[in-house]
This record gives C-alpha cells, sequence and structure tokens, in this order.
C-alpha cells in the first residue's frame, strides 16, 4: 500500500497521540493477560479448572455483546474522548479486580473479566479507527505494524510475568499472600498509567451518525455485515481476516493439547512455543511492509494462506518419520514459527484495509462488526476444537486445520480474481 507525494510532516505530528494510544494499548494487553493468567494458575492450583473455560466465556460474551454499541459510539463521538471513557471503565474493572483477587473472591474476579471483554470492544474500534485518522493512507500499515508489536510485548510481558509474580513468598499487607497481593497492585498501577497517557489521545473531531444507538446489540453487528457485503472487496477481505483468527485462536489452544498430551513437554516449553508462534506473527507483520504493498497488495493474501496450510500439514507428517523425540519437539518449534510468520504477513495488510476502506463517518461501525465477525469465529473455533480434541491426536488436528488453510487459499484466489475482472 504505498502512495505518491507522501506527507511526512503528517507522521511527525501524529507521534504523540499515536505513542500516548500504543502505550495505552500495552497497559491494557498486559492487565488483560496477566490477570487472566494469574487467575487461571490460581484456579488450577485450588482445582477449579473449569473457571479457566468459564472465565474465557465471560470474556468473550460480553465482548459480542458491545461490538455494535463500540463501533456507533466510535463514529458519534470523538475518538479520543472514547478510549479515555475505555480506559475509565478499565480502571473500575481492575479495582474490582484487584479486591477479588485480594480476597479470592470469584464472582468480583469473574466481574472484572466480564467488564474487560466490554471495555476491549468499546476501546478497539475508537484505536483502530484513529490510526487513519492520525496517518496518511501510506502509513497506516506501518502504525498497525508498531501497534502487532506493542501488543505481542504486553501479551508475553502479561502472561510471562504473572507466574513468576505469584512465587513470591511471604505476605503484603492485612495478611494478603505476597503473590496475590502484587497481582493486585501490578494490575491498578498498570490501568492508572493507561488511563493517564490517554489524556493525549488524539483530539480530532467526530464525524457523527444520524442513526439511532443500537440496542440491539449483537442483531445490530450481523446488520452491519449485511450492509458490507455490498463492497465485495471489503467482504472478501473481512472473511479472510475472520478465517486467519479462526485458525490462529484454535492453533494457540492446540498448542498447550500438543505440548501435555502428545509430547509431554514441560509448562515452559509450551509457554515457549505459543511466544515462538506469536513473536512469528509479529514478524510477518513486519515483513509485510516490505511483500504486500502497492495496488496489487492483495495478491500475497492467497499465496500466504497455502503455504500457511502447507506448515500446518507438516505437523502431522513430523511424528511419521519416527524421529526422536527431542528432534520432533525442535522440529515443532520451527514449523510453530514459521505458520506464525506466514499467517502474520496477511494480519496487518487486512487490518489496514479495514480501517481505511470504510467512510470516515463509519469506520467505527464497520471496525465493529469485523470484531463481532472474528470472536463469533473465535468462539466456534472452541467449538470446533472440541471435536478435534475428541477424535483425533493434536498433530492430525493440525494437518486437518492446514488442510481447511489450503481449500480456503484456492476459494480466496478464485474470489480475488472475481475483483479484478
Amino acid at each position: 500500500m504505498e502512495f505518491e507525494n507522501k506527507d511526512y510532516n503528517q507522521v511527525k505530528k501524529a507521534r504523540k497521540s499515536f505513542f500516548a494510544i500504543g502505550i495505552a494499548y500495552f497497559m491494557g494487553l498486559f492487565n488483560d493477560n496477566f490477570y487472566k493468567e494469574a487467575t487461571v494458575l490460581i484456579a488450577v492450583g485450588l482445582g477449579k479448572q473449569e473457571l479457566q473455560a468459564f472465565a474465557m466465556a465471560v470474556f468473550t460474551i460480553c465482548y459480542i455483546l458491545f461490538t455494535a454499541q463500540s463501533g456507533w459510539f466510535a463514529d458519534k463521538y470523538p475518538k479520543g474522548k472514547v478510549i479515555i471513557f475505555a480506559k475509565g471503565i478499565e480502571l473500575l474493572a481492575m479495582i474490582a479486580g484487584a479486591f477479588g483477587i485480594w480476597y479470592m473472591n470469584w464472582y468480583l474476579i469473574l466481574t472484572m473479566i466480564g467488564i474487560m471483554g466490554a471495555q476491549s470492544a468499546l476501546f478497539s474500534p475508537a484505536m483502530n479507527g484513529s490510526i487513519p485518522e492520525l496517518y496518511p493512507e501510506w502509513y497506516v500499515q506501518k502504525a498497525n505494524t508498531i501497534i502487532k508489536l506493542i501488543s505481542t510485548v504486553g501479551f508475553f510481558l502479561g502472561m510471562i510475568l504473572a507466574g513468576f509474580v505469584l512465587d513470591k513468598t511471604g505476605v503484603l499487607f492485612y495478611n494478603i499472600p505476597m503473590g496475590r497481593g502484587l497481582v493486585g497492585v501490578f494490575i491498578l498501577i498498570a490501568a492508572i498509567i493507561g488511563f493517564g497517557i490517554t489524556l493525549w489521545a488524539p483530539k480530532k473531531q467526530a464525524c457523527g451518525v444520524l442513526q439511532k444507538f443500537p440496542w440491539a446489540g449483537p442483531w445490530g453487528s450481523i446488520q452491519e455485515l449485511i450492509k458490507i457485503k455490498k463492497d465485495m472487496f471489503l467482504w472478501i477481505i473481512i472473511k479472510t481476516n475472520v478465517v486467519i483468527w479462526f485458525i490462529a485462536s484454535i492453533m494457540t489452544m492446540l498448542i498447550v493439547n500438543l505440548g501435555k498430551t502428545q509430547y509431554n513437554i514441560s509448562n515452559k516449553s509450551i509457554v515457549m512455543m505459543k511466544v515462538v508462534f506469536m513473536t512469528g506473527i509479529a514478524f510477518g507483520g513486519i515483513l509485510s511492509n516490505y511483500i504486500a504493498k502497492g495496488k496489487n497488495w492483495y495478491n500475497i493474501l492467497s499465496p500466504s494462506l497455502f503455504i500457511t496450510g502447507i506448515f500446518l500439514i507438516l505437523f502431522k507428517i513430523v511424528p511419521i518419520f519416527g524421529l526422536e523425540n527431542n528432534i520432533q519437539i525442535i522440529i515443532l518449534f520451527f514449523l510453530t514459527a514459521f505458520t506464525g510468520i506466514a499467517g502474520g504477513v496477511n494480519l496487518i495488510p487486512l487490518e489496514s484495509f479495514i480501517q481505511i476502506r470504510p467512510q470516515k463517518n463509519h469506520k467505527g461501525r464497520v471496525i465493529g462488526a469485523a470484531n463481532f465477525a472474528v470472536f463469533t469465529a473465535m468462539t466456534l473455533g472452541a467449538g470446533f476444537l472440541f471435536l478435534l480434541n475428541k477424535n483425533f491426536l493434536p498433530t492430525t488436528s493440525f494437518g486437518i486445520l492446514g488442510l481447511m488453510t489450503i481449500l480456503f487459499s484456492i476459494y480466496l484466489n478464485f474470489e480475488i480474481k472475481k475483483i479484478k475482472e
């Protein structure tokens, strides 16, 4: 996505506001992953494994319920003010979460997770919609690459630091164990920093919308998706984005099953495999700035998805050769990285196009509807994963996922050709 007459002055002017958005996003992702990882570790330690799935369901349902409203707010009001409001909600959620984990009140913990689901839905269209307002079109993809790197670091830091903090012994205050006490303190500090930094959020005026507030919630998102279908190019891009997130969500969960049930590797190795996967996605995002550009940037979509499918099928092939377990694990680590890179090449251009394509007064609702589609697909992916786990070994499940990816890449190739014609 390159354009002539590049305006570098606009890029320089936008840096302060973009920095504020990036730090606020980082703090939110850190808090979200740090807190969820800590509560999962505590739940498993107490023999309450079922709370892990329940917490994920609460977050996802609350996110899906508020996608239509979040897009409407991002179009109706200045996106900077919506970002500030969203971070204020996060601060309130973290107060509830801190007291919940300090005193092991699962009602407060789950309430906090649900609020964070709704808050994430509210924050996303405002943040993503503000990027094409801040930057010229030719720089949007680069800005999104930076955001992807920020999100990757926030994800890793939150996930890794949770176990380290919980291992701390002693008492912090009021007989609260040191580990749980520090979790509460950390999330409050991060929420305060995230809220404070949003004061430098962009001050662009809203375009405003004439449509009524979408009280119907998810139905409003479905209606928006039906409208989007009229723009066939945008519709294909959103479908491709959904498929990639569907694959990524299943793969992330399959990594755990691969390590636990088939190769019996340590928890640290499983976490590292996830880190390798996410790092691959981030590297693919950087790579996309060099290979997915110009007017025909979308030509990379089908081939990279085809390659992603090949790497996934190789997961199935690895055990066939009867190599030593350690060698198989090393190969699987490399395949995980390559799969992340191949998929990551697509993500940044796709998300950038979804930000750029809609009209200025419609960006929030389109982004909200796209988020609704992604989270719905990820929820369905959890059900699909259940069927895979019940009937196949993890490596076979990877192979099935790879075959599905290849078939979609072939379908996508035909769809893109129709648009060219």
